[in-house]
C-alpha cells in the first residue's frame, strides 16, 4: 500500500533525466505529500491518486485541508526550470530563498528541499523525518528498540524562522551525517533513502 514498484522507477527516472514537464512535478509533489495511490499505480501502471488528489493533474487540489496552488508552482518551474537546474548545483540557498519566495501556502522546507534533491539531480538529497531518525540510530550506536525522534523541519519554519537558518539545520544536522555514514553513495543509490526511510520507523516516536 505504501510503495509501488512502477511509482519508483519513474520517480527515478524524473531524478535522472530531470524535470521535463508539468505533470513530472506533479507527481513529484504527490509522491512527496503521499497523495499517490500505489496499489492503484502498481496494478494500472500509471499515476493514480488519493481521493483528495483526484484532479491532480489539472492542479486542483488541497494539502491539510486547503487550497495548494500547484499551478502556480509548477508553472514556475517549468518556465525556469534550466536556470534552476544549473543555480540547484552551484547555489542551493538560492534556489531555495527562490523557491520560498513564491509565497506558497503549505509549501514548506521540506517540500522545497524535496524540489531541490531533484532540480539537483540528487545532489541535495530529499529529507524526511524517519530517514532523519535512522541516521541518528546510526551515528549514535544506539541499541536495536531504542525510541528517538528527528525535530521535524516542517514545524520549524514560521514567520520567526528564516528559511536561511532552516538551510543550514538541514546541511548541519542531515546532509552531514549522510556524508558520514555513506560518503557520497547517497547522491547515486536510492536504496539508501529507501532503507533508511523504513528503518527510521522501527526505532520513531513523536516528540
Amino acid at each position: 500500500r505504501r510503495s509501488s514498484c512502477w511509482v519508483e522507477k519513474q520517480i527515478s527516472s524524473i531524478l535522472k533525466n530531470g524535470i521535463q514537464c508539468e505533470l513530472d512535478v506533479v507527481h513529484i509533489m504527490a509522491w512527496k505529500i503521499g497523495k499517490i495511490n500505489h496499489a492503484e499505480s502498481e496494478k494500472k501502471k500509471k499515476f493514480c491518486y488519493t481521493s483528495d488528489w483526484k484532479n491532480a493533474e489539472n492542479f486542483d487540489v488541497k494539502l491539510y485541508g486547503e487550497p495548494f496552488d500547484l499551478k502556480k508552482l509548477v508553472t514556475y518551474i517549468v518556465q525556469n526550470v534550466e536556470r534552476l537546474q544549473t543555480e540547484a548545483i552551484t547555489c542551493p540557498l538560492s534556489v531555495v530563498k527562490e523557491l520560498s519566495g513564491l509565497k506558497i501556502k503549505r509549501l514548506g522546507p521540506v517540500y522545497i528541499f524535496t524540489l531541490l534533491y531533484f532540480l539537483s539531480k540528487g545532489k541535495y538529497p530529499i529529507y524526511d523525518r524517519f530517514a532523519h531518525v535512522a541516521l541518528n540510530v546510526i551515528v549514535s550506536k544506539a541499541a536495536p528498540g531504542t525510541k528517538t525522534y528527528a525535530r521535524d523541519l516542517t514545524k520549524e519554519f514560521d514567520s520567526s524562522k528564516r528559511i536561511e537558518n532552516v538551510f543550514d539545520q538541514y546541511i548541519n544536522h542531515y546532509v552531514c551525517k549522510l556524508k558520514k555514514v555513506f560518503n557520497c553513495a547517497y547522491k547515486v543509490d536510492r536504496n539508501i533513502d529507501r532503507a533508511l526511510w523504513s528503518y527510521g520507523h522501527i526505532f520513531y516516536r513523536s516528540k
